[in-house]
């Protein structure tokens, strides 16, 4: 199964919460809770007395007790009172330790199974059985959206507990990776899955959001994969206005957004409207620099389709377009609402796109993870090639699990954060000189990281047989030559200009190990000039 963590069934009385909970543990050898019997456990009398002495608002305060004890589980089924789910912060604690299953059935095999139950039911007792079923109406209308904010949904309307069981089982194993990006009291999950996309008007429709859609994308990803995503969404019952922009760094200007903001405006979007960021990293900042300040700040959904936008540019939330004086300089911090990730878009891209993401994916391991390091070493020649579908999602899931430890500590780069711009000062400067388009990022960042792994050796903060270890691993990319006819001093200016100087000092992000990253500055400037030497005579 692609989620180890616990699966929470809800859904409505009497819809067989308890019998497919205790099924579906025996076979998958989890433990089974039941959250009303942990409530009566608590209070010490059962449900029908709870509500008799102190009413339901007592009730669903101890539920919420009883379930946050639970989630601290781990591979653990849970049964969950009908009304669980009326409560936000019960939601949360759910969605943040594990997959919840809605097992769902017509009110007629609800109220059928409810009497052949004979069990007393404190919000239906008293009732006739048509008072029954308007009261089960009544309380679906109210319940059913929150149910369908659930990641599974089985009806169970003519199926035995057996076969139900196996369904989810079978849904469980296909159910896309998830990541959550955790910031104090928000969060937001990242899906990662084969083929995901052809299932995002589920997955939006769960968030919630209005029924406008904005779809950004640029002429390259339109031709591929535009169409299919809207008529999706569309089929979903979302009113979706497709923008496209052009292909390249030329679209992270001042132009394309105010033609952006025109086409939204006039297609009356509102405060509840949702933007989709359906391409690469280009597309991704310019569409997030948009839904930041279009009416103060819309929904946005990342739709990454590049390697390098999956396991980077689409977490995190940094937004923005680019200066004449330099990359990104104008932005912002604005969170997606979620990203969808889909291994399968990155069978479409050149093998230089999918080297320019590998880039980003040396930079997680050296900075990180020298498991993960070693790992892409040994299996570099493998990931390449695209041909084994699990090695692909883990490899992303991996990347996306390690930004998101780091952003959910550090939103806003005021310090852990700047370690994931290792290579990047470097790397930057030659952007800044090199006419846009000529080389990928992921070039400059793997240039920019040979001359960070040189100079943490001649700072001696990396030892040597490390230094050679580390700059073999990055020597997978290959750098276009052009690099090697750039002036050092032309470099050092550009470096003097990017944002990430502080007090008139060039910050670098080094390396100390493999797996840990440190921030210096104050460095000489020969020995500056000596990293950046030996990068372009290694290309």
């Amino acid at each position: 199964m692609s989620r180890a963590d616990n699966i929470f069934l809800v859904g409505f009385m009497g819809v067989g919460k308890s019998a497919a909970g205790k099924l579906l543990a025996e076979k998958l050898e989890h433990d089974f809770f039941e959250t009303d019997s942990l409530v009566e456990k608590t209070a010490d009398k059962d449900i029908n007395q709870i509500f008799k002495d102190s009413g339901e608002s007592v009730f669903r305060a101890v539920e919420t007790t009883v379930l946050k004890k639970v989630s601290i589980e781990r591979n653990a089924v849970i049964s969950c009172g009908g009304g669980i789910i009326l409560r936000e912060e019960n939601r949360k604690i759910m969605s943040e330790s594990g997959t919840t299953v809605f097992l769902n059935a017509s009110p007629e095999t609800l109220l059928s199974r409810l009497i052949e139950s004979k069990n007393s039911r404190p919000l239906l007792d008293g009732l006739s059985d048509p008072e029954k079923l308007d009261r089960i109406n009544g309380m679906l209308a109210e319940r059913i959206p929150l149910y369908r904010r659930s990641d599974l949904m089985i009806n169970t309307d003519d199926k035995p507990t057996e076969t139900v069981v196996e369904e989810i089982i079978e849904r469980l194993t296909d159910f896309p990776a998830q990541v959550k990006v955790k910031l104090g009291e928000r969060s937001y999950p990242i899906h990662i899955g084969r083929g995901i996309s052809s299932k995002i008007g589920t997955v939006v429709s769960n968030l919630n959001f209005g029924k406008k859609i904005g779809i950004v994308t640029d002429e390259n990803v339109s031709k591929l994969h535009l169409d299919t995503i809207a008529d999706n969404l569309s089929s979903a019952g979302f009113e979706v206005l497709n923008v496209k922009i052009p292909a390249g760094e030329s679209s992270k200007s001042l132009v394309v957004i105010s033609t952006l903001y025109d086409k939204f405006l006039e297609g009356h979007f509102e405060r509840n409207s949702t933007i989709i960021a359906l391409g690469g990293g280009v597309v991704g900042d310019v569409t997030g620099f948009v839904a930041a300040t279009l009416l103060r700040g819309i929904n946005f959904v990342q739709v990454p389709t590049t390697l390098l936008a999956q396991v980077d540019s689409s977490v995190g939330g940094k937004v923005g377009i680019n200066h004449r004086l330099g990359k990104n300089l104008i932005g912002s911090f604005y969170q997606p609402n979620a990203v969808i990730i889909d291994t399968e878009f990155l069978s479409t891209l050149p093998r230089k796109e999918l080297m320019c993401g590998m880039a980003e994916v040396i930079k997680y391991g050296l900075i990180l993870d020298s498991g993960f390091a070693k790992h892409i070493s040994t299996n570099f020649s493998k990931i390449i090639v695209l041909n084994d579908p699990d090695l692909t999602l883990n490899l992303i899931k991996r990347c996306v699990e390690l930004k998101a430890e780091v952003v959910a500590k550090d939103e806003q780069e005021n310090g852990l954060r700047r370690i994931l711009n290792f290579g990047h000062t470097f790397g930057h400067s030659v952007e800044a000189i090199l006419p846009r388009g000529s080389i990928t990022h992921g070039e400059a960042v793997a240039f920019g990281m040979r001359a960070a792994i040189r100079l943490s050796e001649l700072l001696e903060l990396l030892s040597k047989d490390q230094s050679e270890e580390a700059l073999k691993l990055v020597e997978n990319i290959p750098i276009d030559r052009s690099i090697k006819e750039l002036t050092v001093s032309d470099m050092m200016d550009a470096m003097n200009s990017d944002k990430k100087v502080k007090d008139g000092e060039i910050h670098f992000v080094l390396l100390d190990k493999i797996g840990n990253a440190v921030i210096r500055s104050g460095i000489e400037n020969r020995l500056i000039k000596e990293s950046i030497i030996f990068s372009q005579e290694s290309i």
